[in-house]
């Protein structure tokens, strides 16, 4: 029951008084439920990944911070060209060392061809953004980066079909999709990502406009289809933060 609360609470303004008070009542090792989650949102996506992508693939992985999940989309297509975004240069210069059969791009992704101020959070990169978000920054460091921006449909080979994208960029998701809709139009690639359920009801129509409809990660693998008020009204009750993205048939 108390770890249901609290993850009821995670999308709400308040998750972060609720995991202070339960810091000091039950100890940290309550909430390590945003970390199982991810753990989570992890496997769940490598399965996804399992099920769309042949050996030959190709894929896309905007926010690759790590390469957490670039390592498994270039271990499941082997033959494929896999393209990593990642703006923040320490991370992307990793991912070139790390990966150099990927294509490592130092850019974050939006609408829009040119610069823009980056907040890069030291103690939490995989948080950083393009957008000041004050209950993430909270008791944080932030050093502020001037990085290249660009869309999605503007770098990535028009004639290179594209099967899989993964995209977790911290509040950018609406603005990626519409620097990406042509490539979605095009290639028709299976989506999986990031959103905080109160901004998914916004992403969901922009990517209605380029012929896509949301779902849940464990629904894609099953098989199931809800609708898309149900999946908006599941993703609130139950904080569910990953999605899946595919072009309606």
């Amino acid at each position: 029951m108390r770890d249901f609360i609290v993850r009821g609470l995670a999308a709400t303004r308040l998750e972060r008084p609720v995991r202070t008070l339960y810091g000091r009542t039950i100890g940290a090792r309550h909430l390590d439920w945003v970390g199982m989650r991810n753990r989570e949102y992890d496997r769940l996506t490598v399965k996804v990944m399992r099920k769309v992508m042949r050996k030959d693939s190709n894929s896309v992985d905007a926010g690759a911070n790590a390469g957490l999940l670039l390592r498994h989309a270039l271990k499941a297509a082997p033959r494929g060209t896999h393209f990593a975004f990642e703006p923040i240069p320490a991370l992307a210069e990793e991912l070139e060392r790390q990966y150099p059969q990927a294509v490592v791009q130092e850019v974050a992704l939006a609408d829009f061809d040119g610069n823009a101020t980056f907040r890069y959070l030291p103690g939490s990169s995989a948080i950083s953004s393009l957008y000041v978000r004050p209950d993430r920054e909270e008791g944080q460091q932030v050093v502020t980066l001037n990085v290249p921006v660009r869309r999605m449909d503007g770098v990535l080979p028009v004639d290179l079909p594209i099967d899989f994208i993964k995209v977790d960029v911290e509040g950018a998701e609406g603005p990626l999709f519409r620097g990406a809709s042509e490539t979605l139009r095009r290639c028709h690639p299976v989506v999986v990502f990031e959103c905080h359920p109160q901004d998914l009801s916004n992403v969901a129509d922009i990517l209605d406009l380029a012929g896509y409809e949301i779902g849940l990660l464990e629904d894609f693998l099953s098989g199931t289809h809800r609708g898309r008020a149900q999946v908006e009204d599941e993703a609130v009750k139950m904080a569910h933060w990953y999605f899946t993205a595919t072009a309606r048939s």
